[in-house]
């Protein structure tokens, strides 16, 4: 966490497919849940935590479905596959913060870190 500079702008979620740059891909990420990975082990959550879940989980959607996309092809086939995942865990994430569900939040923000992971691994 922390190790990537922030994004150069702050995107509006639908202009996040625009983005042509992998790495300013990553910053986006990173500035949405880098912050919230640490609250994976709380076994509950303040409502304004949740809604900062929310609008994560929706930044990460953009995201996923943006290196599917725009960069899958220049990587292994993992790649498509952990951005599936990523897009799935942050539905997961919306999904659990809506419902107010703190096991299935902090399941989906360690789904999330898992998937970023091994998709580092894969593909650096």
């Amino acid at each position: 966490a922390g190790c990537l500079r922030p994004p150069k702008q702050t995107y509006p979620v639908d202009q996040i497919q625009q983005i042509e740059s992998l790495e300013e891909i990553m910053r986006v990420q990173a500035q949405a849940m880098d912050p919230l990975f640490r609250k994976r082990s709380q076994t509950s959550f303040s409502p304004d935590e949740l809604t900062q879940f929310g609008v994560a989980a929706q930044r990460l959607q953009a995201t996923a479905a943006t290196l599917r996309q725009k960069f899958a092809a220049k990587y292994k086939p993992s790649f498509v596959t952990y951005a599936d995942a990523l897009g799935q865990s942050a539905a997961d994430l919306a999904t659990a913060a809506t419902a107010a569900d703190p096991a299935r939040t902090a399941a989906a923000l360690g789904a999330i870190r898992d998937t970023c992971r091994g998709c580092h691994r894969d593909n650096r």
